[in-house]
């Protein structure tokens, strides 16, 4: 009964479209991941611990980077939702209020208001998106680069005989 109704509005289908993203996408991608980690860690553990290990090592530095960033693009979510919230608490204003802004003639007023308000949605949003689009592309380069230096750990294992070209 206290918060405004853009807010309701928007926390309401902002976050059951989240809740349904999340089981749909998120929470199925999450356990294929753990499942493949560690059959994968195992199978490589029987043949070379040592290769096991290598083949891990940028594990915790991916999830300090992955940590940090989730906490800074939650906030540049919240940031975004709460600004669409108040650009839904003016929208409602301005239709239920509608004749008390043509009586006093702040057409122009609320247009410029609303255009305000819209344009820093639009620039919350852009730096929403630009997160997610660099932390994706970076953090597979990362990981990229660490499965090509375990194939070279590995191959180098093949060559001085610690492990055969068959467990390679």
């Amino acid at each position: 009964d206290r918060m405004k109704t853009g807010d309701i509005i928007s926390r309401a289908t902002s976050d059951v479209d989240t809740l349904r993203r999340f089981f749909a996408e998120q929470a199925i991608g999450v356990g294929r991941i753990v499942m493949i980690f560690i059959i994968s860690f195992v199978a490589i553990a029987r043949i070379n611990m040592r290769l096991a290990l290598v083949s891990i090592i940028i594990l915790p530095i991916v999830l300090v980077i992955s940590i940090i960033f989730f906490k800074r693009l939650s906030k540049a979510y919240e940031d975004y939702q709460a600004q669409g919230a108040i650009l839904t608490t003016d929208l409602q204003e301005n239709l239920s209020g509608v004749r008390v802004v043509k009586a006093f003639a702040r057409q122009d007023y609320e247009i410029e208001k609303f255009d305000k308000e819209n344009a820093e949605k639009f620039r919350l949003g852009r730096k929403f998106n630009w997160m997610h689009a660099l932390f994706w592309p970076l953090s597979d380069i990362i990981c990229s680069a660490q499965n090509i230096g375990s194939t070279f750990y590995a191959a180098t294992m093949v060559l001085n005989n610690v492990i055969t070209i068959g467990a390679f």
